[in-house]
């Protein structure tokens, strides 16, 4: 009963917390407080997800104030192929000016990042300037978050990344930007259709018909059934 209780409860809190942002009653001014809005999130999920990599953003206005927070990507593989453009949707529908991104860590107890990580963060960074928004940190959450009361997680800010992001040239927002972010969500949506075309062939459908269904053109699905 107790355990039914504390999900029951933690339901209870993410209803205030939905109806307090739309009522821009959350003030969140520090990394803790990222984090632990992050892992509250995180931890009235179903326990069955704990072992899929997850990637937030939350959405602030100029005054520190939560506009919304979401799940962006589930998965590693979903977090490295939506284009960027799309993962900052959501935060400039809402309006915000300062947004935070977080994932967590399924595997390492250790919040750590991967090189990857921190190339990811360095382009997100750059392209939010460009999309209006201003990145203030990234939150990386250990797994060893979820089986104790301990803050592990690991920030960007605190460790001086952000700073390094903002004098680094390598995703430095250019004249082209919007090309690379086009280009983006265009290969994006290609690679969607190659992968609903593929489920198509595999069900034996006739070309004509997986054409009509994806916009793909005869070569793309020809070169699919010859791999």
């Amino acid at each position: 009963m107790a355990s039914k209780k504390k999900t029951e409860d933690n339901k209870k809190m993410l209803i205030r917390s939905v109806k307090d942002i739309k009522k821009k009653s959350i003030k969140i001014s520090s990394v803790e407080d990222y984090y632990r809005a992050f892992i509250h999130v995180l931890k009235i999920e179903n326990k069955d997800l704990y072992g899929k990599e997850h990637f937030w953003i939350m959405g602030m206005d100029s005054d520190g104030y939560v506009v919304c927070i979401y799940l962006v990507a589930l998965g590693a593989e979903n977090m490295v192929k939506l284009p960027i453009i799309d993962i900052f949707d959501t935060a400039i529908k809402h309006k915000s000016r300062n947004v935070v991104v977080a994932h967590n860590h399924t595997t390492r107890k250790k919040p750590e990042p991967s090189q990857y990580d921190i190339d990811f963060t360095n382009k997100l960074y750059h392209r939010s300037k460009y999309l209006g928004l201003n990145l203030i940190d990234h939150i990386i959450i250990s797994r060893s978050s979820l089986e104790s009361e301990e803050s592990i997680y690991y920030s960007f800010f605190t460790e001086k990344y952000i700073d390094f992001f903002e004098q680094d040239i390598t995703y430095q927002a250019v004249d082209d930007v919007k090309d690379i972010l086009d280009k983006e969500k265009q290969d994006y949506a290609y690679d969607m259709k190659i992968g609903i075309a593929k489920k198509l062939l595999n069900l034996n459908l006739d070309i004509e018909t997986i054409i009509k269904a994806t916009g793909l053109t005869k070569k793309d699905i020809e070169n699919l059934k010859n791999k």
